[in-house]
């Protein structure tokens, strides 16, 4: 009996060991996710955000003004001089 618990007890021993190189292999990886990776993501929403926006404000424009509000700036009023305002 005691053998056997010296088996598993080398056995739990080894499969800690793995374990633990398995972490430290994994600890670069973790940190560069947590450093870069993260960080970039989060940019990239705001980016996708931004753009999501400017899209919607054209898409209003052009329902509103059609194409030429998109591509020049609205009319100027014509100007008469007996005109007050």
């Amino acid at each position: 009996m005691i053998a056997d618990l010296r088996k598993t007890l080398a056995s739990a021993n080894k499969s800690l060991s793995a374990l633990e190189s398995s972490v430290n292999s994994a600890g670069p990886a973790i940190n560069t996710l947590t450093t870069e990776t993260l960080p970039e993501f989060n940019q990239l929403a705001r980016d996708v955000r931004q753009l999501s926006q400017s899209m919607k404000s054209i898409t209003e424009r052009i329902d509103q003004q059609g194409v030429g509000g998109l591509v020049g700036a609205p009319p100027l009023p014509d100007y008469d001089p007996g005109k007050t305002k």
